[in-house]
């Protein structure tokens, strides 16, 4: 096995911080939304934990992976599950169950700004550090 020259660059807060963080609000939403919806509440828990499952997986492959490229995963699986989630929500008639001043529109919206910013963040990242290796 080749190793790593990026392998330096993981860092357990940073990762871990962003997987947590990236969730939070589907453990919370499925907190806020299983009193009116059990079935939606297990939907938003199961999308927080097979994100948290892919970001562990990714972690367990670090010795292997550009931590940039993984970072720029992590966030894809992130913004799919929160899609998703959020379309589940929307198509049952209660996303507003979260926060009736937030539309499912915004939320797609958000979604696709954040993927888009931080991919280019952690390509940015990636070129700089890749540089600095070689």
């Amino acid at each position: 096995m080749t190793p790593n020259p990026l392998a330096s660059h993981w860092h357990a807060s940073g990762w871990f911080g962003s997987q947590l963080g990236g969730t939070a609000w589907l453990f919370i939403g499925s907190l806020v939304v299983g009193f009116e919806s059990p079935q939606s509440a297990a939907v938003l828990l199961g999308c927080a934990l097979a994100s948290n499952l892919a970001g562990c997986l990714l972690w367990a492959q670090r010795a292997r992976l550009d931590p940039y490229r993984a970072l720029q995963a992590l966030v894809a699986v992130v913004v799919l599950a929160g899609a998703v989630a959020t379309r589940w929500l929307e198509a049952r008639g209660e996303f507003s169950l979260l926060d009736p001043r937030v539309s499912p529109r915004t939320m797609y919206l958000l979604f696709v700004v954040l993927l888009l910013v931080l991919l280019a963040v952690f390509e940015a990242k990636r070129r700089a550090a890749t540089n600095s290796v070689t």
